[in-house]
C-alpha cells in the first residue's frame, strides 16, 4: 500500500501547480535526456488519493501497447471512504497524448537501452499531470561522478559556513590569547612592585640590619 510521499511540496513557480510526488531515484539511476508531461486516465478514487498524496512513482515505467502509452506499476493507495468502488492500487493506467507526441516520444523509448519513467505527479487547475522522462540507464561509473558533484556541491555550500566558524574560532582563541597575556602582565607588575618594596636578604643593608637586630 502506497505511503504518504515525502517529497509532496507546494509549487512556488506557479500558484496554480501543486507538486505531489518527485522520483529522485530515476535522476539518480538514469540519465534524463527529453520529458513531457501528459494527462492521466483515473477514477474518483484515485485523484482523492493523489490529492492526499499517497502514490509512489519510484518503480513505475510507461510502454508502448496497442498504440497507446500507458503507466505500469506506479502505486496509488486505495481511498478508504470509496469502500467497495475502490480502485486496484498497481493496475495499468492509460498517459495522455497527442498523437504526435505520442509517436515521436514512445519511438525513442522503444530504442535499445532506453526507457520511459514517471519523473513527477502534480495537480495542474485541479488536473492530475504526469512528466514522463526519456531515461538512458547510468553505468556505476557515471553514477559515482554524478555522486562525486553532488558531494561537491554540498562541501561548497558548506565551505562558507565554516569559513564563519573559522573566523569566530580564532577571534575567540585571540580574545584569550589577549587576556591571558593581560592577566600575566599584572602578575608580573605585582611581583616587581613587591620585589621594590622589600630588601634582599643576601644584600649588606639587609645583613647588618639583622645584626643590629
Amino acid at each position: 500500500m502506497a505511503k504518504k510521499s515525502s517529497a509532496a511540496v507546494s509549487s512556488k513557480d506557479d500558484p496554480q501547480e501543486r507538486m505531489i510526488s518527485r522520483n529522485r531515484r530515476a535522476r539518480h539511476d538514469y540519465e534524463i535526456l527529453d520529458s513531457l508531461t501528459c494527462g492521466i486516465a483515473l477514477v474518483g478514487s484515485e485523484v482523492k488519493s493523489i490529492r492526499n498524496n499517497r502514490i509512489i512513482i519510484e518503480d513505475g515505467y510507461a510502454r508502448l501497447e496497442g498504440g497507446e502509452l500507458w503507466l505500469h506499476n506506479v502505486d496509488i493507495a486505495e481511498y478508504p471512504q470509496a469502500n467497495v468502488m475502490n480502485h486496484e492500487p498497481r493496475r495499468p493506467r492509460k498517459l495522455l497524448l497527442k498523437r504526435r507526441e505520442l509517436a515521436k516520444f514512445a519511438e525513442k523509448g522503444s530504442q535499445a537501452g532506453h526507457t520511459l519513467v514517471p519523473l513527477d505527479v502534480f495537480f495542474r487547475r485541479g488536473i492530475v499531470k504526469v512528466t514522463i522522462g526519456l531515461a538512458k540507464g547510468r553505468r556505476k561509473f557515471d553514477k559515482r561522478e554524478k555522486l562525486k558533484e553532488a558531494s561537491a556541491g554540498r562541501a561548497m555550500r558548506g565551505g562558507e559556513a565554516s569559513h564563519v566558524t573559522l573566523r569566530l574560532a580564532v577571534r575567540t582563541h585571540s580574545n584569550r590569547v589577549t587576556q591571558l597575556q593581560l592577566a600575566t602582565l599584572c602578575v608580573l607588575r605585582s611581583l616587581r612592585s613587591d620585589l621594590r618594596q622589600r630588601p634582599d636578604s643576601n644584600s649588606p643593608i639587609a645583613c647588618r640590619t639583622w645584626q643590629r637586630g
